[in-house]
């Protein structure tokens, strides 16, 4: 992280795998037992805000957490619930879509603005709602804090950061990073 955010896992067993293909690089999460985190943050991250990943699902597991926060009161989260829908989640409010999501490589933004809160899939709105003025004080990848309802996913990049204003960059961004076309 160029801030200083760099997420680790101290159980080599745990941790994700470094890929390549030679021009995309990502890292590969097992669904079992791979999370890295959490990173806490020096502050927390508060609403307006963005939480956005570029990654590739690999199955079609329902009740998994793709990133979550540090605490369940201080989080920002993206999950698929048991009925394998894409949800985001701001201290304890929630807001699900309707969408399934399928296996294949996604960008996934949630922009966490009180009332005016989006959830966003490979740059389009698919739910709206209010997901309160929760922040986040960091984050875990592909499980829970306790390494529960880990999710097997390739991960091409992340961005968790204060505003809403640039949401179109940073998803082309991670959509570059993925080698996908929004």
């Amino acid at each position: 992280s160029p801030n200083d955010n760099d997420a680790t896992q101290s159980v080599s067993a745990a941790r994700p795998l470094y890929q390549t293909d030679g021009s995309l690089h990502w890292l590969a999460f097992d669904g079992v037992d791979d999370r890295l985190g959490p990173v806490t943050y020096a502050s927390p991250v508060a609403q307006p805000c963005t939480l956005a990943i570029a990654m590739n699902r690999k199955d079609t597991s329902s009740s998994v957490v793709i990133a979550t926060g540090i605490s369940s009161s201080n989080r920002h989260q993206i999950s698929l619930n048991v009925n394998n829908r894409l949800g985001a989640f701001s201290g304890d409010r929630g807001m699900d879509s309707t969408y399934f999501l399928p296996v294949g490589k996604h960008v996934i933004t949630v922009k966490f603005n009180g009332a005016n809160s989006e959830l966003r899939l490979d740059g389009a709105v698919i739910a709206t709602g209010d997901l309160g003025t929760g922040s986040s004080g960091g984050l875990t990848l592909s499980s829970l804090r306790d390494g529960s309802f880990g999710i097997a996913q390739d991960v091409f990049g992340l961005v968790h950061v204060e505003g809403v204003d640039n949401i179109d960059d940073i998803e082309g961004y991670l959509a570059n990073l993925a080698g996908i076309a929004l």
